[in-house]
């Protein structure tokens, strides 16, 4: 990436290929924590495909730009998953189906509890299989719990990191355990917290898969 942002400064770069290593850069700054960096590549991204007029790459960058802020921003994570969803083109269903999850956790995020469930609904028209699956899933347990159905957000958020460990989806798994230990101590049950801690520390797939690091942080 760095070489490439050398490239990028001389005008070396073709504008696809400059797009595609601003997104990939914006990806690290995410998990990184660098949320208002990572958007703000995302945004040159846009910019480009927009001059390209490749509105399919708009879609995706859109969708990318509001999974990194629907938790800190849901406002404005709603907007630019409205805005992604005309442009996503009918061969691709599943980018679709994303775009409509996203606005539905940017909706519980600001307690519009009505609405998310309305959307959720339209969720539900069509078989996912695989990571879509278990996107919908987590979605769902989220929208249980905000209705107030805790022991069945919690049957479910259980159902998903199961899942996520069957298609060795470990980061995924970590992350999903990582928020309901949120979930749980903002509420104050401190034992349910402290049972995820001990569920990533001792599952053996994540044991494996865990570093000294990671392990002391649970």
């Amino acid at each position: 990436l760095d070489r490439a942002e050398t490239l990028r400064e001389k005008g070396s770069l073709s504008p696809w290929l400059e797009a595609f290593c601003l997104a990939v850069g914006a990806l690290i700054k995410a998990d990184q924590g660098f949320a208002e960096e990572a958007v703000a590549s995302l945004e040159r991204c846009v910019q480009i495909y927009e001059r390209l007029e490749d509105w399919p790459a708009v879609a995706r960058t859109l969708i990318q730009a509001s999974n990194v802020v629907a938790e800190t921003r849901p406002a404005e994570g709603l907007l630019l998953a409205k805005r992604a969803l005309p442009l996503v083109p009918s061969s691709d269903p599943e980018l679709a189906k994303l775009a409509r999850l996203l606005q539905v956790e940017c909706l519980i995020c600001l307690d519009e509890l009505p609405e998310a469930a309305s959307l959720f609904g339209s969720c539900l028209q069509s078989h996912e299989t695989g990571r879509m699956r278990i996107r919908r899933d987590f979605v769902s347990a989220r929208l249980l719990h905000a209705f107030g159905y805790r022991k069945e957000a919690e049957r479910m958020f259980r159902d998903v990191v199961s899942a996520d460990l069957e298609l060795a989806l470990y980061k995924d798994a970590f992350l999903d355990l990582l928020y309901v230990f949120g979930m749980h101590v903002r509420e104050g049950e401190l034992q349910k917290a402290r049972a995820i801690c001990e569920r990533a520390l001792t599952q053996p797939e994540l044991a494996d898969f865990s570093h000294d690091q990671m392990r002391t942080v649970w």
